[in-house]
C-alpha cells in the first residue's frame, strides 16, 4: 500500500507539473498575442518638402514621426489643369531616410508628390503634398580662357555673388594659383573683390584650403569624405565647395569617373551647395597626352550634366589674345616648344602684367585665374554672360 501510494503520490506530482507547464504555455501565448495587437501602424509623415535642384531633378525630404515604419513610399503625380493626376509609387526607400532626389525629370514642368511610411501592419497617412515646378534647362557654366576679362561684368553681380555664396576651397600649391590671381584684384577692405575668411566688410566669406588636401592628397576620395564631414558639422555655413588637382588629373578614365561619381553623389546629398568642378593643370603631354583626354572627360561630362567647371587648363592653353599653345605641348609655367607665352605676352603688354609669386608658373598664369573666379562667381549669382558696354 505505502509503494501505491507514492505510486499515485508520484504521478499527482506529474500531473500537476505537466498541468503548471499548460498553464505557462497559455500565459505566453497570450502575451505574444496581446504583444502583436498592439502592434499598429506608423505615424505618418510630416512636413514634405520639395526643392528644384535643376530642369531635370527635385529633392524631397520630410519628417519622420515613427518609431515602428520600415521605410517610405514616394508617389509622384503628373500635374493635370492645376490639380494633381493619378499618383504612383516611384520608389520606396528604407528605414531612417527621409529623403530622396527624384531625377530625369522633364523641364518646366509641375509634378505633385506625397509620402507615406508603412510597416507589417499597413500604412500611415499621407504626409502633406507639395507642388513643384522644375526650370527651364540651361547650359553648363563652363570657366576657361574667354573668361578672364572682367571689365565688363555687372558690378550687382559681383556684389551678389559675395553677399549669397560662402565658399570653402580645398588645394595645395597648385590651387593656390587662383588665390594668388585674387589677391592681385583685391584691393582694400570694402572695394569690389575683396575677399577674407569672415566675409568681411561686404567681401566674400573664402575658407581657404579649408578643408586641406586636393583632389588626389592623400588619395581620391578623401577629399569627399571631408567635404562631407565638414558640410555635415552643425556649425557649418559653407554652401560652396571647390576642389582642385595638383598632379593626380593625368591618370586612369576610371579614376576620373570616381571624381566624377563623388562629385555628383555630393550633389545630391547637398542640394543647398554649389560643387564647382575643375581640370587639371597642364604638364606638357599635349594633345596627345592621356592628361588631355582625362581634362576633357570632366569637360565632356560637365557639359552634358550642366554643371559649374573651372577650367584651369584651358587658361593655360591660351595667351591673352587668343592663341593656342596646347599643341605646342603647353605646361602649367607657361612653357611651349618655341618659349614661354605669358613672358612673350607680357614683353608686348608689360602695363597689364603684374608682378606676383605664382607657384609653379608665372604671375600672369595667377592673374587670369584670378580674373577667371569673378567671372565664375558673378555667372553662378545669375548674370547671364553678356559684358557691358
Amino acid at each position: 500500500m505505502t509503494g501505491f501510494i507514492f505510486f499515485v503520490n508520484d504521478f499527482g506530482l506529474k500531473i500537476k507539473c505537466i498541468y503548471s507547464c499548460f498553464v505557462l504555455l497559455l500565459m505566453a501565448i497570450s502575451l505574444f498575442s496581446c504583444i502583436e495587437d498592439d502592434e499598429e501602424p506608423p505615424l505618418g509623415p510630416t512636413n514634405l518638402q520639395a526643392e528644384v535642384i535643376s530642369y531635370s531633378k527635385v529633392v524631397l525630404t520630410w519628417e519622420d514621426n515613427s518609431s515602428n515604419d520600415d521605410g517610405f513610399k514616394v508617389e509622384r503625380a503628373p500635374d493635370v489643369d492645376g490639380i494633381p493626376g493619378d499618383f504612383r509609387r516611384i520608389v520606396t526607400v528604407g528605414v531612417g531616410i527621409t529623403s530622396f532626389a527624384n531625377t530625369e525629370l522633364q523641364p518646366e514642368t509641375c509634378y505633385h508628390y506625397r509620402v507615406r511610411a508603412f510597416n507589417t501592419k499597413g500604412n500611415s497617412e499621407y504626409s502633406n503634398e507639395v507642388s513643384v515646378t522644375t526650370c527651364l534647362k540651361l547650359a553648363a557654366i563652363i570657366v576657361g580662357h574667354t573668361c578672364t576679362d572682367i571689365s565688363g561684368i555687372p558690378e550687382y553681380w559681383i556684389d551678389k555673388a559675395k553677399k549669397d555664396f560662402r565658399l570653402s576651397y580645398g588645394h595645395t600649391s597648385y590651387g593656390s594659383q587662383i588665390i594668388s590671381g585674387m589677391n592681385l584684384l583685391k584691393d582694400d577692405p570694402g572695394s569690389l573683390y575683396w575677399f577674407d575668411h569672415d566675409g568681411t566688410e561686404g567681401g566674400l566669406s573664402l575658407h581657404d584650403e579649408e578643408p586641406s588636401g586636393d583632389l588626389g592628397d592623400p588619395n581620391r576620395t578623401e577629399w569627399a569624405i571631408k567635404t562631407m564631414n565638414l558640410l555635415n558639422a552643425p556649425e557649418n555655413d559653407r554652401n560652396m565647395i571647390m576642389w582642385s588637382w595638383s598632379s593626380q588629373a593625368d591618370t586612369s578614365e576610371e579614376n576620373i569617373d570616381l571624381y566624377l561619381e563623388l562629385m555628383d553623389q555630393l550633389e545630391i546629398e547637398f542640394p543647398g551647395v554649389t560643387f564647382v568642378y575643375m581640370t587639371g593643370h597642364l604638364n606638357g603631354t599635349g594633345e596627345a597626352g592621356v592628361l588631355h583626354r582625362r581634362n576633357e572627360q570632366i569637360r565632356n561630362f560637365c557639359e552634358e550634366n550642366h554643371k559649374v567647371l573651372f577650367d584651369f587648363a584651358d587658361i593655360e592653353s591660351y595667351d591673352p589674345d587668343g592663341n593656342y599653345f596646347l599643341d605646342l605641348r603647353a605646361d602649367e609655367e607657361c612653357d611651349y616648344d618655341n618659349g614661354n607665352w605669358a613672358d612673350e605676352w607680357c614683353i608686348d603688354n608689360s602695363d597689364e602684367c603684374d608682378t606676383c609669386s605664382c607657384a609653379h608658373s608665372h604671375c600672369l598664369n595667377c592673374q587670369l585665374k584670378g580674373r577667371a573666379f569673378w567671372w565664375m562667381m558673378a555667372r553662378i549669382a545669375g548674370w547671364d554672360g553678356q559684358i557691358e558696354e
